[in-house]
């Protein structure tokens, strides 16, 4: 497949080297970099395209790589999706839950493949993990712990932006091992004017095993998953390769090795890409990707508003569709119309008592004013009248009832 590049960011340079060097693909073209951008010097050959709209018009591609910030990168990604050719999202800090909704509306509308790059589910030592904690290794799980530890960066201190850039893809993690969450619990800890010392953020849900992450910082950046059951615990350890302990024995990978290097996962990208955008994987399989990906941000949103509000947040999901948006938008301007009925009534009554004419006036300035009358209540009902034709569309496009099938043996 031929790629364009859209965006950017610190992440980017390996993730489309790996593309471009892989038999399956090559990245051609590349728009919305800047000057000093390190794809660019690493990859001499590449086109730079002035605008994005050049990749959308440019038929020899037929996927687009996206990155960077929501603001910049969020309209051609709308754009390229909706002429219907697949994107691979490269999770960014800059992208937040809105970003996975608006591509969710183009990818129900166009049936396009979007495709997150997860670097933990490329992982051969994560995905070996996950096989041993889902297969029983440690009998009834209790808890999974996440503790990492990012770079000193020229402070000991944390803000609330380099929480959100970490616990994005930490989520995703999570949630893909211990299960969905429903629960958010977040709290800063040692705060100051300048920022705080670590950052925790608790996970529960009814189908899920609870779950703690703190964010901390070290001169040796480092990080560890803990799954703790009643037949003892398994260590997902990374410290510039990953490897896995049980009960602090070294547990080997299913390829012999004893761990996995820092970027074994991205010799898989390529391969990933071509199973999930060439037809081998299935619709249902795509769509919740995505979703897990959309996922991933909702937490990351509601930490945000734990913080704020200082408790616990619900999470209430919805299934992300054009018609789930439309009762939603239905409400936001339900509120809007009713507000403008109540003051339009108000000045309708007030202006029609202070311009009416008197007794002794002639018929035809008489006349002349009922017609006005008419014109302005025409235009006081107006958006009423069409907010509740609206609201009929809701009952015209109900989906139908799905029929439950009774079991063989039943008929039977």
């Amino acid at each position: 497949m031929r790629f364009a590049i859209v965006g950017e960011t610190a992440d980017t340079a390996a993730i489309v080297a790996s593309i471009h060097n892989s038999a399956e693909h090559e990245v051609t073209h590349a728009a919305l970099l800047s000057d000093d951008s390190a794809l660019l010097a690493s990859m001499p050959g590449l086109r730079r395209v002035p605008e994005w709209e050049d990749v959308l018009a440019d038929e020899s591609i037929s996927a687009v790589v996206v990155a960077g910030d929501e603001e910049l990168v969020l309209p051609p990604a709308r754009q390229i999706a909706g002429s219907g050719r697949p994107l691979v999202v490269i999770p960014s800090p800059g992208m937040t839950s809105a970003f996975a909704y608006e591509l969710s509306l183009v990818r129900d509308e166009n049936l396009v493949p979007l495709y997150p790059i997860l670097a933990h589910r490329l992982d051969p030592a994560a995905s070996h993990f996950r096989d041993l904690v889902h297969g029983g290794e440690l009998g009834e799980l209790i808890q999974f712990r996440l503790e990492r530890e990012i770079p000193l960066d020229g402070s000991t201190l944390l803000d609330q932006a380099c929480v959100e850039t970490w616990l994005l893809p930490d989520a995703d993690l999570l949630r893909w091992i211990a299960g969905a969450f429903t629960q958010v619990t977040a709290l800063y800890q040692g705060s100051t004017d300048d920022g705080f010392a670590s950052a925790t953020v608790n996970l529960a849900g009814d189908a899920a095993t609870d779950t703690s992450w703190t964010l901390t910082r070290s001169a040796n950046p480092k990080w560890q998953l803990t799954a703790s059951g009643k037949n003892g615990q398994l260590v997902l350890k990374h410290d510039g390769a990953t490897s896995i302990l049980r009960d602090g024995e070294t547990v080997g990978l299913p390829n012999g090795n004893q761990q996995s290097a820092e970027g074994d996962w991205l010799d898989v990208v390529p391969t990933a890409i071509q199973t999930f955008l060439g037809g081998q994987t299935e619709p249902a399989e795509q769509s919740a990707v995505w979703t897990d990906f959309t996922r991933s941000n909702e937490i990351v949103d509601a930490h945000r508003r734990s913080i704020k509000r200082r408790r616990t947040i619900d999470m209430h999901f919805e299934t992300l569709s054009e018609r789930s948006q439309f009762k939603t938008q239905m409400s936001a301007m339900g509120c809007g119309v009713l507000t403008y009925t109540l003051f339009g009534l108000v000045a309708y009554l007030i202006a029609a008592g202070a311009f009416a004419p008197a007794e002794e006036a002639p018929q035809s300035q008489k006349d002349r004013f009922a017609l006005l009358c008419n014109i302005g209540r025409a235009v006081w009902l107006l958006p009423l009248g069409v907010f509740l034709v609206s609201q009929l569309l809701l009952i015209i496009a109900r989906p139908p009832a799905k029929t439950v099938e009774e079991p063989a043996d039943a008929a039977n």
